[in-house]
């Protein structure tokens, strides 16, 4: 069902920043099997896994601030749509690299629109990357996505997976989430503008977390600043 639910919606998505879709093919009546535009380094984790950039300005100023800036413009593509498409699932196995396209946003399979008149209190998604509300059941909205982006810089930065350095249980994490004591770690040599961004990303009231729009301008300027160093 997620595979017939992520080719609807990447049908309908035609944006840089989004994973292309070539076609669908359906081997028997029990399979189905997407074909995607190939990006050659594979996903962001993997691509962190292998290569070790900086993590100071000088490396936010090149493949990591680019990379950033281009699933901030995947979102935006995706929230300022109407109705608005929550992703539910970002994060760094969920973004394909390539050396010449940049970053792109993949995997809609737990994606939905959201109309104004409704409400979403599924869990759904990854739990280190899922946002407070999504984890207590409350009604949530697309600033879930502005939350996993947060923690997705974190990615970025430490090239692992968030709290990975935690002598905690899953369970333990996501209660400490929950309640709003507990969020990634960041270098100590990470631009203090990222993690300034970050922690935006990431406050307890999804209302007071920057829009998609906003991510991207923010990012623009942050960047900029890098250059100038």
């Amino acid at each position: 069902r997620n595979l017939i639910v992520e080719s609807n919606l990447l049908f309908r998505l035609q944006h840089p920043r989004i994973i292309g879709l070539l076609g669908v093919v359906v081997p028997t009546s029990d399979d189905i099997a997407l074909v995607m535009e190939f990006m050659d380094k594979g996903d962001l984790f993997e691509c962190l896994q292998r290569t070790k950039q900086p993590t100071n300005a000088v490396g936010w100023a090149g493949d990591k601030g680019t990379y950033a800036l281009h699933v901030a413009e995947g979102l935006a593509s995706l929230h300022t749509r109407s109705p608005p498409i929550i992703h539910r699932d970002i994060k760094a196995r969920n973004v394909l690299v390539d050396s010449a396209k940049g970053a792109k946003i993949c995997d809609f399979g737990e994606s939905r629109t959201r109309t104004f008149e409704e409400t979403m209190t599924s869990n759904v998604g990854t739990a280190r990357w899922i946002a407070p509300e999504v984890l207590i059941n409350e009604d949530y909205s697309e600033k879930a996505d502005i939350y996993s982006f947060g923690v997705l810089l974190s990615e970025l930065d430490t090239h692992a997976i968030p709290y990975s350095d935690s002598t905690l249980e899953e369970r333990q994490i996501m209660q400490l989430v929950a309640v709003n004591r507990l969020r990634p770690t960041f270098s100590p040599d990470c631009p203090e503008q990222i993690q300034h961004l970050a922690r935006a990303c990431m406050q307890a009231d999804p209302m007071l977390r920057p829009d998609a729009t906003r991510l991207v301008r923010t990012i623009m300027t942050i960047l900029g600043s890098f250059v100038t160093l």
